[in-house]
Parts: C-alpha cells; structure tokens; sequence
C-alpha cells in the first residue's frame, strides 16, 4: 500500500503498488529479482522504498533473510554496492539484535496479519498478554 504525500491540505486515498497474482511456481530468488528491479525503477522515479512486507510464505520469509543478511549470506548481493543504504543505528547495548547496519530496504510484517494475531490472541480466554507490567485483558 502506498500513502501519497499531502499536497495543499488535499488528501489522497491509499492504494495498492502492485499485486502479483501466481502459480505459486517462483523461488527466493525470484522474489529477490522482483524487489530489486521494483526499488531501482521506483528510485529512477525519485521514490524511496523503505522496506517490504508479507505474510509468512516460507519463500518470502528466506528472501526476506538472504537480503537482510540475518543469519544468512545472498552470494553477490547488489546491496553491497549500492548508494541508497539506510544506516541502523541499532545501540551496542543491545546484544541479542542481531542486523547488519546497513540495509537497502528493511522487512515488517504486514499490518493485516499483526492486527489479526493480535485480534485472535486478545479473544482466547486461555492466554495473557503483557503490555509492560500490566495484563492486557478484554
């Protein structure tokens, strides 16, 4: 989904970039190919894709780690010589994150899923959640 930016107090709606319908017949690298060619020919546009976001679909996710470099190695990433790389500046006390600094584009879950896990998790009477120190409860 893409948010245009407020032009004299006008807003746009939302809307979709792109949606892919498949065979479900592709590969990480696939994925990989397709992201890449849509920051470059998005950036040649002056559009700066921040990150990426999907559902749990395995070949997504190892896409997803081969880019990010998170416990994973993508053999001749073009990221490695790129000039866009946002900077993380991630706190060395933070031992147990583990991501390389320099990203070409970061990775989040999509806010459908995380609205619905959280959805689902509040509705089962078996389970707490912690917000904090305080029970979330409903």
């Amino acid at each position: 989904m893409i948010q245009p930016i407020r032009i004299n107090n006008q807003i746009s709606p939302s809307f979709a970039l792109a949606a892919y319908g498949t065979n479900g017949k592709y590969t990480a690298l696939d994925i990989i190919r397709r992201w890449y060619t849509i920051f470059e020919e998005s950036s040649s546009q002056g559009i700066r894709i921040v990150g990426y976001s999907t559902d749990t679909d395995p070949k997504y996710l190892l896409a997803m780690k081969l880019i990010s470099g998170f416990f994973g190695v993508l053999i001749n990433n073009p990221k490695s010589k790129h000039s866009s790389l946002l900077k993380v500046a991630v706190p060395t006390s933070w031992s147990w994150f583990y991501l390389p600094g320099e990203q070409l584009f970061l990775f989040m879950q999509d806010a459908t899923h995380v609205c619905t896990k959280l959805r689902n998790r509040l509705l089962q009477s078996s389970a707490i959640m912690m917000m904090g120190e305080n029970v979330i409860s409903i």
